[in-house]
């Protein structure tokens, strides 16, 4: 339930008093209960050894499927490690031996710094006015049309490599602006005299290209609702389940998933400033039910509402949550108003109810009026009737919500310490059930009561590994059958002074605290994170301002070509 800025603080105080003094740094809400960040990237099928990194210069963490990307963190992939990156509609494959920043990320589109490696961009539903610009070593891809693109950064003894695919881009250093047109990739190297040779010619896509572009979403035959596209994961949903219209509930996407299945089951608890417990799911679809929309059972078979029906009016992009669920509490931290204790955290049971259709959110954090009722406003047909100050009381039972018997319980330790929540559910018997009583604050218990880098006991990466076959060159793109393009121009020699490789910003942002995980056993020990993935250059200014927000529905990413890389068949299988 939503915390008042004064309600709770006796029960805060006592479990701030158990905590060291980073962690308490890494709870807190946003400042004067304003509005965390509505858009959120989406780390989605980690393969081989990934890693995120909160920010410049900060320690690096092995990557877990499905969670959620903030402005200002990096990703980074070993020589045997691929990734793909999600924004709304917007698809982004990392390579191997590839660093990408996300510089800024909103609804109108995403500002990156590409410092090493190629990335293949899926922007096929790119709206008008949204773009995508990607800073490399000699300059800034600024994309604004729909299509395929490919990246490969290059480096000082390797050129910058910039493919578009029914689509168009520009290059931009200085005032230097190179086009590349549908059906064209543009070398850019440095030449003996100190300037930047620009060659055009047919484009060539490489192996990573043509999966992103064979990987297209399906197309369902029922369409989900068009705000599906605003949800980070949302397009990804027709490749693992089925959309259908249920007179009750509007349009439904129901999951393919095995009996006895229950949503926030399978997957585990992390703590991310400045939200607080954050889902992270282990399915490979599981990002945007978990954070958007509501969960019914309809007959045997559990569906996700997006959107409730009858509401038919744009309120703005449906905003990011990190949970959708009412928390519950039986034993000595089930109590209303008794003080939290280390030894209680220990004893306690925990649980949760996904939240269904018509029920509103309370966010477990400061925020105000306008963000509460936006988080809700696709769910709730009436949100004027959302108070910020109602709180849950006592009186409050699991009853009261209409999945009541989703209900799902562990200890308050494995919440904790982020342990995956499955293998220690069990079905408390009827009288525990019956003490179970909603959380006055919605917080159940705070981080910090496990030893800082304990290993994460779920593998780093859910997909298998990529096959042993050697990644393509960077710079080099095998030959394929060339699409329709325009008649190829000859080598030409642009005077353009190379800039030093762009570094990495470091906007003021929360600290996001993932689960405890080991530090990568090979990256050395200065800089804390492997030399392969640095970039050669010695920094350089950063780039001018990125755009303003636009609104951007987008389209679908789709599930991995099992042709080209047969280990996503297998983790789609998953």
């Amino acid at each position: 339930m939503a915390r008042h800025p004064g309600s709770g603080l006796a029960v805060l105080g006592a479990a701030l008093a158990i905590l060291p003094a980073a962690a308490v740094a890494q709870i807190a809400a946003p400042a004067g209960g304003g509005a965390p960040p509505a858009v959120v990237g989406w780390l989605a099928q980690p393969s081989g050894t990934v890693w995120v990194a909160p920010g410049a210069g900060q320690p690096w963490q092995p990557a877990l499927a499905n969670q959620p990307l903030q402005s200002g963190e990096v990703v980074a992939t070993a020589p045997d490690g691929e990734t793909t990156l999600g924004v709304m509609a917007m698809r982004a494959v990392l390579g191997p031996s590839s660093e990408f920043a996300i510089d800024d990320l909103g609804a109108g589109g995403v500002s990156a710094t590409e410092t090493s490696g190629e990335v293949a961009l899926d922007l096929s539903q790119l709206p008008p006015g949204a773009r995508v610009d990607v800073a490399t070593p000699r300059g800034t891809v600024e994309i604004a049309e729909p299509g395929h693109y490919e990246i490969a950064a290059g480096a000082e003894d390797q050129p910058t490599i910039v493919t578009a695919l029914g689509g168009a881009a520009s290059i931009v250093n200085g005032a230097a602006v190179e086009n590349v047109g549908p059906g064209q990739t543009a070398t850019l190297s440095n030449d003996p005299n100190g300037t930047i040779a620009v060659a055009v010619s047919a484009a060539t896509p490489d192996p990573l290209l043509r999966s992103v572009i064979a990987s297209s979403a399906p197309r369902p035959q029922v369409a989900p609702p068009p705000e599906v596209a605003q949800m980070t994961g949302g397009v990804n949903l027709a490749a693992y389940g089925t959309w259908s219209a249920v007179p009750a509930y509007g349009t439904v996407w129901f999951p393919n998933v095995a009996v006895g299945w229950v949503p926030y089951r399978d997957g585990r608890w992390v703590y991310v400033a400045p939200w607080g417990w954050t889902w992270v799911d282990a399915d490979p679809w599981g990002f945007a039910p978990f954070h958007y929309g509501r969960w019914v059972q309809v007959g045997p078979r559990w569906g996700w509402v997006p959107v409730a029906p009858g509401i038919q009016v744009s309120f703005g992009i449906p905003v990011y949550a990190p949970a959708l669920v009412n928390f519950f509490a039986a034993g000595s931290i089930g109590g209303i108003g008794v003080t939290v204790t280390a030894g209680a955290l220990a004893a306690g049971l925990v649980g949760w109810v996904p939240l269904g259709p018509g029920e509103i959110y309370r966010p477990p954090f400061a925020v105000s009026p306008a963000y509460i009722r936006q988080v809700n406003v696709y769910n709730v047909r009436n949100i004027n009737t959302i108070k910020l100050d109602q709180v849950v009381n006592n009186r409050i039972t699991i009853n009261h919500f209409v999945n009541h018997d989703a209900l799902t319980t562990v200890p308050a330790t494995v919440l904790a310490e982020g342990r995956p929540v499955l293998p220690a559910y069990r079905r408390p018997p009827a009288e525990t059930l019956a003490a179970f009583r909603a959380l006055p604050d919605g917080a159940p218990v705070h981080p910090g009561a496990h030893p800082v880098g304990a290993a994460p006991e779920r593998p780093v990466s859910v997909p298998a590994p990529m096959s042993p076959e050697p990644p393509p060159p960077t710079a080099v793109h095998p030959p394929a059958v060339q699409p329709a393009h325009p008649p190829v121009e000859p080598q030409r020699t642009v005077a353009i002074h190379p800039p030093a490789p762009p570094r990495q910003p470091e906007p003021y942002r929360p600290e996001v605290v993932h689960p405890p995980a080991p530090q990568p056993a090979h990256p050395p020990a200065e800089p804390p994170r492997p030399t392969y993935v640095r970039p050669p250059e010695p920094p350089r200014p950063p780039e001018s301002a990125r755009p303003a927000d636009v609104r951007m529905p987008v389209r679908p990413p789709a599930p991995p070509d099992h042709q080209q890389h047969p280990e996503r068949q297998d983790q789609r299988q998953n």
